[in-house]
Parts: structure tokens; C-alpha cells; sequence
């Protein structure tokens, strides 16, 4: 039982790390394409994805994206669409479309990621190893305490006399459990929330 309370929480955070890593290859700043008239409607093939203003998430190692935008008013229905492909690799990830200036033409290529665009995952990886010792000692506290506990139990019921030392030691190892303990769950709560927001 107790190595299992000993593994389970921090094999839970070792769990998350591996989570964010992999949100960390998949994926990428949303794309958001907004058009002259607002409430264009925008087509991937024969998909229909929404209406501008719209904001697109992207996996990094998705293919491109060819994409068609038709204007919202019925009496620009006969207008050819405008045409763009949006893809994963550098470049631009806000795209704008205006049916009174642009023409249709070839369809254009771009790309939706820059580097520096990136949110940054570093803070929720230390988040998440600061998690993992949170946890693990608060694990190794709690039961180092527990065993300090019963020889301190022990040792009464021999001899009949009180130790205060290792009473506050127990003390101690309990005060850096709770404290641990309340950290790691600060942690866990973060990452819940940021991967709720990915």
C-alpha cells in the first residue's frame, strides 16, 4: 500500500508532463480570419468551418489547408470566392479577406506559425516537474511521519515517558506534508486550467 501511495501521485504529474509535451508538438497559435463584409462564410473543400470573424486551431503537423470564403450578402453570391491556403509551416496566422478590393485570383499560399508567435510551454513544464516534487515529497513526508509516529507510540507504551523530540519531528515532517501537499495541488490546478484553455 505504500508504495503504491508513493507512486500514484507523481506518476499521475509524470503523466501530465508527457500531456503537455505532446500539446507542445501538436499544437499551434489559432489561425483567425476576419473579411470585408463580416459573416463571409468560409468552406475547407466541401466542409462548411463557420462564418467570419473565425478563429481555427491547427495541429502543427496538419497538412494544408485550402480554404474558399464567399461574401455573406445574398446579392454578392454571384461574386467568384476568394481563395487562400493556410498550412502549419512559417509565416502569418491572421488573415483578412475584403470582397471591395481583392480580386479572385490563383489561390495564394501561407502559412500559419511563426516561432516567436509560439505560447510558450516552458511554464507549465516547470509547473508540472514542480508538481511532481510537490507531490513526491509530500508522499515521503506523510509516511516518514506516519513511521515516526508509531515508534513514538511505541516507545510510550515500553517505557511510559514522552519523547519530545521525535514528537517534533513528527510535527515538522507532517507541517512540510500539508505544505507540500497544498503546492502540488496548486500546481495540478494550473495545469487543469491551462490544458482546458488549449
Amino acid at each position: 500500500m505504500k508504495k503504491v501511495y508513493r507512486l500514484f501521485f507523481p506518476l499521475i504529474s509524470l503523466l501530465l508532463i508527457v500531456h503537455l509535451f505532446a500539446l507542445a508538438q501538436e499544437i499551434s497559435p489559432p489561425v483567425k480570419i476576419t473579411s470585408n463584409p463580416i459573416g463571409s462564410h468560409i468552406f475547407s473543400d466541401t466542409t462548411y468551418l463557420g462564418s467570419t470573424p473565425l478563429t481555427l486551431s491547427l495541429k502543427e503537423n496538419q497538412p494544408r489547408i485550402p480554404i474558399s470564403i464567399f461574401p455573406s450578402s445574398i446579392r454578392l453570391w454571384d461574386v467568384s470566392p476568394l481563395f487562400d491556403t493556410i498550412g502549419s509551416l512559417s509565416g502569418k496566422n491572421n488573415f483578412h479577406f475584403d470582397f471591395k478590393t481583392e480580386q479572385p485570383k490563383t489561390p495564394r499560399t501561407f502559412a500559419i506559425v511563426k516561432e516567436s508567435d509560439h505560447k510558450s510551454l516552458t511554464p507549465h513544464i516547470a509547473v508540472a516537474a514542480g508538481t511532481v516534487l510537490f507531490t513526491a515529497t509530500a508522499a515521503y513526508s506523510k509516511i516518514y511521519s506516519d513511521k515516526l509516529y508509531r515508534q513514538y507510540l511505541d516507545e510510550y507504551s515500553s517505557t511510559g515517558k514522552l519523547n519530545a523530540q521525535k514528537r517534533n519531528n513528527i510535527r515538522r515532517y507532517d507541517t512540510i506534508s500539508a505544505v507540500a501537499l497544498i503546492a502540488a495541488e496548486v500546481g495540478f490546478l494550473y495545469l487543469s486550467i491551462s490544458l482546458l484553455n488549449y
